[in-house]
């Protein structure tokens, strides 16, 4: 039943806003651990699922409801109850399959990028000639992996920061193997994609 507004739904997409609310609950519960509210809304609004207005609406009534909680920590952040565990094991699948592999992919990439962004480092610095970027993937307190980059202006530098983050793992081990020669791991890598 279409009673949510649409507005950046793609086609497929949450047009309930009961199913935008189980979407929530279902990210979390699966996701399992706290998430920002920014990274709920990243997810859903980035892959088109669901309108920016329906998701906030469907946190606020899911947190008054005991349905997820928020928890302390870096900013706003929410995990699913046992209230909405249990609501969620029994209603999940009244949302389309296509929505929730796409939604949990998404989910899952943003988890391994918040993960990087805290594990990792990239330090920026403006030059004469360009901005200085170096990405470090760091082991414990120790940097493992640190390549220097000058690009001509800070806006690829952000791009660079984004993408290995992002990337973190690929970088690491196709740096590895370009380093010792084992080209075969490097094309299988890119081929997987």
């Amino acid at each position: 039943m279409l009673d949510a507004f649409t507005a950046g739904v793609a086609p497929g997409g949450l047009i309930s806003s009961q199913h935008v609310r189980q979407m929530v609950c279902y990210l979390l519960s699966t996701l399992k651990e706290p998430i920002p509210k920014d990274n709920i809304l990243q997810v859903l609004i980035n892959e088109e699922i669901a309108n920016y207005f329906e998701v906030v609406q469907a946190i606020g009534d899911l947190a008054d409801n005991g349905s997820i909680i928020r928890v302390e920590g870096e900013g706003e952040l929410y995990t699913i109850s046992e209230k909405g565990k249990e609501a969620i094991d029994e209603l999940y699948k009244n949302l389309p399959f296509t929505v929730r592999e796409k939604a949990i992919k998404a989910g899952l990439k943003m988890l391994a990028t918040r993960r990087s962004q805290a594990q990792n480092k990239v330090e920026m610095e403006q030059t004469d000639i360009g901005v200085n970027v170096t990405c470090s993937i760091i082991d414990g307190d120790h940097p493992i992996l640190t390549v220097s980059l000058l690009v001509p202006d800070m806006e690829q530098a952000k791009l660079v920061k984004e993408t290995f983050h992002e990337n973190t793992l690929k970088i690491y081990s196709g740096s590895i193997a370009l380093l010792t020669g084992d080209y075969q791991s490097v094309k299988e890598q890119f081929e997987a994609e």
